[in-house]
């Protein structure tokens, strides 16, 4: 899992590699909170490419 902590939002990606439980397949996760612990961004299981705009809070998809 990486992370990162920029003027207080918390920006991450994880790819779950399937070991939990031998499942067998992978779910890509990226997320990222504002310092009040409220959800800018949470994708799961997408593999779009997104622009996140900071300032304004808002998230494009490409």
């Amino acid at each position: 899992m990486g992370f990162v902590a920029l003027i207080n939002y918390v920006i991450g990606a994880i790819l779950a590699d399937g070991s939990y439980r031998n499942c067998g397949f992978s779910i890509p996760v990226a997320f990222c909170f504002d310092k009040d612990g409220n959800e800018v961004l949470v994708s799961k299981n997408d593999l779009r490419t997104r622009i996140l705009d900071l300032e304004i809070k808002k998230v494009g998809v490409m």
